[in-house]
């Protein structure tokens, strides 16, 4: 790193001499960049500095051991059981429920039969399920098949119903093989009934006839009701259904995968997709969009399912339904390897803690190398494919595993009020620390603190109140270790491998370990190295009591509207909408995620302010300035939300996009308007005049015929290269 720091300094700092050729604006503009970014890596790579208060007196919930819980798949063979070693490193994380049949086979597959039809060849029955569950010390999590297929035909309503009653009965009744508590309506059936507010209203009506069915049966069950916040058309009319028939499910399901990414499309730049230029699995930009996010895409989250429970079930049942996240994970597929996964999946998991989340599943602990992508879902390597180290050896851990054992075993349940420094996201200069505490049975305290910064080591100062410490602690270091897919030591948070106070990869069974003594008390610290994670246990004992600090309520950027309220009613006063035009963004609600700026990694950047509209902007009219420098051959833009609220814009197919721009120059950008499939109307070439308000009319001829008509958001992104300003009043679609 330091060796890159100079490389940049001495090339940035080359006068120009008489009897050179000036630089061109594209060349000045690269030499900007390399400017700024080389200041960025000197003033990245001090170390920082982060005081982390736990107030003991202060608790928070109670960490539910279903919060641990995992996801297993009948097409993998070795979960019959018979595989110690699997056993053993299902015990060790400290796992209680496993989800099966797993995911997608739940909604195609024949419980009493699972080898049948075209699946003949699967591995694993109803007996070998329940036995693995039965060596790894877990009970099953059971998915039951909603849309009614299995053997190659579709069944009725009626014959799922049955199918599944049978199966609460088998359990749990007579012969009552195995008791099972958590049960799950199918999976993911937004897929299999229809994204629309139709196949919405059927998992409905489906629901309250398994629901009435299987609790007949034992009526002890917990039965679960897939509430997906990103879903929205179909997650609303399925509440409503709920509403007609006065039934309010045990519990409702989220999966949470934040960022999608094509794994068939490689790795490189070139694999970006249209509508975010960052995205590709070897940018480290990547990397820190997925650890910024960790700590309020749970948030952004749990107020999408509030607000789709208050307005389409009961406002007062918001927030009370416990939930359930079955799946999770950071970056679908190409991260999960990724030692950046295991830093994501330890926060976020902390989070739905402190949200109170009655379970979560990660997915998965085997799911299959896939050798052409270079990847795996799975926490536990496969070992099926000999020739590769990768996949290899069986039954070993990649990266996020390691952070079950920690998490389950020395982390506490009774969290404690931790607080730290306001976080700073990565393209900004700050904290990078984030920290959350705990009391365990025996009374001790346990600190878990990140240093999310891959460039620079942190120094966490750690105070405890309200809490008799004792003088020598307990400290667990996990670090990065290995190569990343390329081979390379660099990026650290793509490496494969970790370490565990500097041992690589240690053996599940000697997890969590005894940790390394570290001098404790009421004020401590800890170095934390770059992308790291550590716990430090402190033992209670004779020393001072530290008086708890005042609590100091933290403003929130905006308010949420009460339960039940739109997102519009606290919108200032603006132009409404004329006939025949949807508003796709006004710019007159900055809340939080609304507006999202993206680079590359060549010196790009891109900045935005929300601002009173002027000249002449009535009260309440804002609109957006962003500043901007795009250097030639990369690229750099702004992502922001369609409309209101995040329930996304009916646009329809519109002829037209109008804006009101002024820009000091003419500058050319385009815009990406893609519904939740992805899908997009692609604007590719915009141009204004300069030195003027203008309103520019783009038309809209070429709309894909799969494209929707809604969306959640939309791109901006510059053509021109160089430094300049775009100020935006407002965006039309003219129908």
């Amino acid at each position: 790193m330091k060796t890159r720091i100079a490389l940049l300094l001495a090339l940035v700092a080359l006068p120009w001499m008489p009897g050179q050729a000036k630089e061109n604006e594209v060349a000045k503009a690269m030499r900007l960049a390399a400017e700024r970014k080389a200041e960025a890596l000197t003033a990245a790579s001090r170390p920082t500095q982060a005081e982390v208060s736990v107030d003991t007196t202060r608790k928070g919930n109670v960490i539910p051991e279903t919060l641990f819980s995992q996801n297993v798949n009948v097409y993998e063979g070795s979960g019959d059981g018979k595989d110690a070693a699997y056993n053993a490193a299902v015990t060790s994380m400290g796992a209680k429920l496993m989800r099966f049949p797993g995911g997608g086979y739940s909604e195609f597959t024949d419980w009493e039969n699972y080898k049948c039809g075209k699946l003949s060849w699967l591995p694993i029955d109803m007996a070998k399920g329940i036995a693995f569950a039965k060596a790894a010390g877990c009970h099953l999590q059971i998915c039951v098949n909603a849309a009614g297929e299995w053997n190659d035909q579709k069944h009725s309503v009626d014959e799922a119903v049955a199918k599944a009653a049978k199966w609460v009965q088998t359990m749990n009744v007579k012969p009552g093989l195995y008791y099972t508590t958590w049960w799950e309506f199918g999976n993911e059936d937004y897929d299999k009934l229809g994204n629309t507010a139709a196949g919405g209203t059927e998992y409905g009506e489906r629901y309250v006839k398994f629901y009435k069915a299987m609790k007949k049966v034992d009526p002890k069950i917990k039965f679960g009701f897939q509430c997906q916040h990103d879903k929205t058309d179909f997650t609303a009319a399925s509440l409503q259904a709920l509403k007609k028939a006065h039934l309010t499910p045990d519990f409702l399901i989220e999966h949470v995968y934040p960022i999608w990414m094509q794994p068939d499309q490689g790795r490189g730049a070139n694999a970006a997709p249209t509508w975010d230029k960052t995205l590709y699995a070897n940018n480290p930009y990547v990397d820190a969009r997925i650890l910024d996010i960790a700590g309020n895409f749970p948030d952004e989250v749990k107020e999408k399912m509030d607000k789709l429970v208050a307005d389409n079930l009961d406002p007062k049942l918001a927030g009370k339904i416990p939930v359930w996240v079955t799946e999770f994970r950071s970056v679908l597929e190409l991260k999960y390897d990724d030692f950046v996964d295991s830093l994501f999946c330890a926060q976020v998991l902390l989070k739905f803690a402190d949200q109170g989340v009655q379970g979560a599943n990660i997915w998965d602990l085997k799911n299959g190398y896939n050798a052409k992508n270079i990847c795996d879902f799975g926490l536990l390597r496969s070992g099926a494919n000999a020739g590769l180290p990768d996949d290899n050896p069986k039954d070993s851990p990649r990266p996020t595993y390691y952070i079950y054992p920690y998490l389950a075993k020395v982390f506490g349940r009774q969290l404690v009020a931790c607080d730290a420094p306001d976080y700073a996201p990565m393209d900004t200069p700050g904290n990078k620390v984030r920290a959350w505490a705990s009391k365990d049975a025996e009374g001790d305290v346990t600190v878990f603190l990140f240093n999310n910064s891959p460039d620079a080591p942190a120094q966490a100062t750690v105070k405890v109140a309200g809490f008799a410490t004792g003088t020598e602690g307990k400290l667990w270091t996990l670090e990065s270790a290995g190569k990343t897919v390329e081979g390379a030591s660099e990026p650290i948070l793509q490496r494969r491998d970790i370490t565990v106070n500097g041992q690589v990869r240690p053996d599940p069974a000697s997890l969590p370990g005894p940790g390394s003594p570290i001098p404790v008390g009421n004020t401590f610290s800890v170095t934390l190295a770059p992308g790291s994670m550590a716990l430090v246990k402190v033992p209670k004992g004779n020393g001072p009591i530290l008086a708890p600090p005042p609590v100091v309520k933290k403003e929130k950027k905006s308010e949420p509207a009460e339960a039940g309220a739109t997102a519009s009613a606290a919108k200032p006063l603006v132009a409404a909408a004329k006939p025949g035009e949807v508003i796709l963004q006004d710019f007159s609600m900055d809340d939080k995620g609304a507006f999202s700026p993206w680079k590359d990694d060549k010196g790009s950047a891109l900045t935005y302010e929300i601002k009173d509209l002027a000249p002449g902007g009535k009260p309440g009219e804002k609109m957006i300035a962003i500043k901007y420098n795009h250097v030639g051959g990369g690229w750099c833009g702004l992502f922001s939300r369609a409309g209101d609220d995040w329930a996304g814009l009916e646009i329809g197919k519109p002829k037209s996009l109008v804006m009101r721009i002024y820009t000091k120059d003419p500058v050319e950008f385009g815009m990406a308007l893609a519904d939740d499939a992805k899908v997009e109307i692609k604007l590719d070439s915009i141009q204004t005049q300069g030195g003027k308000w203008e309103t520019v009319t783009v038309p809209i001829a070429d709309i894909p015929p799969a494209f929707s008509g809604k969306i959640p958001g939309f791109n901006l992104y510059l053509k021109t290269v160089g430094e300049g300003e775009i100020d935006l009043d407002r965006i039309t679609l003219v129908k």
